[in-house]
């Protein structure tokens, strides 16, 4: 009985180990395929900026950027003109984000985890209390669903980003 899959034919003049060999590369082709994919997905994913946020002028003479996409947060702060520092941190690395608010003003603060022993503290100063809130919310439902194992990849941006804010929102606080 001839074994198909895909253009490959293997008729009876085949031995078993010949046929078992042609059947794994075919798997480890298709695997390779399915990572690749994979890949590319999380490429297209990675530049859906889920929020931004800049810090206000004139508190901030070279306003800094907040960045929030699926996998991880980028943190872009200008020191003079022409002159940035890019920090991107994984949601997965992430241990915790607070606010400290003040009427006008607040501050954003994430904590990197990805050396245990020596935590960094990310600070982002002068940014709108709104768009702080949003964002620790927005972070926070991140990491809800980084630990949860759960695929968001088929949620449209808009639907996406309103349930990230819905899991994030701290009770009874905001």
């Amino acid at each position: 009985m001839p074994i198909t899959k895909g253009q490959i034919v293997f008729d009876g003049e085949f031995t078993q180990s010949q046929i078992r060999e042609a059947k794994e590369e075919i798997k480890s082709e298709e695997e390779q395929k399915k990572q690749f994919e994979k890949l590319e997905g999380l490429v297209e994913r990675s530049q859906d900026v889920l929020f931004r946020v800049k810090t206000v002028f004139p508190f901030d003479l070279f306003p800094d950027c907040l960045c929030i996409d699926e996998n991880k947060v980028s943190i872009i702060s200008k020191t003079f003109m022409g002159t940035e520092h890019v920090r991107s941190v994984l949601i997965g690395d992430i241990t915790d984000v607070t606010v400290q608010t003040t009427p006008f003003l607040s501050t954003l603060e994430i904590i990197d985890s990805s050396n245990v022993r020596n935590p960094i503290y990310i600070k982002v100063d002068n940014l709108k209390t709104k768009d702080a809130v949003r964002a620790r919310r927005i972070i926070q439902g991140l990491i809800a669903v980084k630990q949860s194992k759960i695929d968001i990849s088929g949620l449209e941006h808009r639907e996406l980003v309103s349930k990230l804010e819905k899991l994030g929102e701290a009770k009874g606080g905001e």
